[in-house]
């Protein structure tokens, strides 16, 4: 209903309106306060209680028409969706199927004004699934399975802050899991990895709500035993994914460009203590708020 009303009035209509009554009811105020000083006997009651209600009204539609400003503030504003699950990559001849584990992380960053001051923002959600199918005789040949990020989770230092983008930006409520689906992968030798990381480039394309475009991660790879590591990074825009930048009331705002890190520890899935991948779609989701 509000959508309606200030799609049909415009917000510049429900702003020139609400700033109409406001100057009215300070007119109504002054000009009753200086009938209480000129004759106190006469008048005022009446001007006064034609006041108030003005001075309610002018706060009641400001509330009405900047409703999308902070009704999110009287939602629950908890998480609701589980752990992320990704599909199983196919091992073939040669390979051993990884999985990501817990310790992964998923990072953005992005620049925050408040006012006038300036910070970075950073946001982590460690809700993030993924498989590898690992070649150690020819890493080259390996293949990386669908990345899959409950953003729904994603926490920073400010509660309020998660609770306006899950509600507002990145609409996570209702589009929990962002996925990364690799289409090539440079940089993994011909040979087994030795001790030294090796400098990866990953290209695929980035889902966040209803929108997919291409993205680039590059970063290292390592792989120490039964462990492999990898930390990558790209910066894309929140413009193109249609999660921002984010403006509030010309108070706070941020920059477009975003960054993001994934930070990936993946092990054998036959490794002890691994749960089956059935068993990892009913993880309950942890209590945040």
């Amino acid at each position: 209903m509000v959508a309606h009303l200030t799609q049909s009035l415009g917000w510049t209509w429900g702003t020139l309106i609400v700033a109409l009554l406001g100057a009215a009811a300070v007119w109504t105020v002054v000009w009753a306060f200086r009938a209480v000083r000129r004759e106190p006997d006469r008048r005022p009651g009446t001007a006064l209680l034609f006041g108030a209600p003005l001075v309610v009204t002018t706060v009641a539609l400001g509330a009405w028409f900047t409703l999308d400003e902070w009704d999110w503030l009287l939602e629950d504003g908890s998480v609701e969706s589980g752990a992320a699950v990704a599909p199983e990559v196919e091992a073939g001849d040669g390979t051993e199927r990884f999985r990501v584990v817990d310790g992964s992380t998923v990072t953005y960053s992005v620049e925050e004004r408040l006012g006038g001051s300036r910070s970075t923002a950073v946001g982590v959600t460690d809700s993030v699934a993924g498989e590898i199918a690992l070649d150690r005789a020819t890493p080259s040949a390996s293949t990386l399975g669908t990345i899959v990020v409950n953003v729904e989770r994603f926490s920073s230092d400010s509660t309020l802050r998660d609770r306006r983008i899950r509600h507002d930006f990145l609409q996570s409520t209702e589009f929990p899991f962002a996925t990364f689906e690799p289409t090539a992968v440079k940089g993994l030798p011909d040979e087994p990895i030795g001790s030294e990381p090796v400098e990866v480039e990953i290209a695929g394309d980035l889902t966040v709500k209803e929108t997919t475009a291409p993205a680039t991660f590059a970063g290292r790879v390592e792989l120490d035993g039964d462990e492999l590591r990898a930390e990558v990074s790209t910066t894309v825009l929140m413009s193109t994914y249609d999660v921002g930048p984010i403006s509030i009331s010309g108070f706070v705002s941020t920059a477009d460009e975003v960054g993001l890190t994934f930070a990936l520890i993946a092990r054998p899935t036959d490794a002890p203590g691994l749960a089956p991948t059935d068993e990892l779609a009913d993880h309950p989701p942890d209590d945040l708020a």
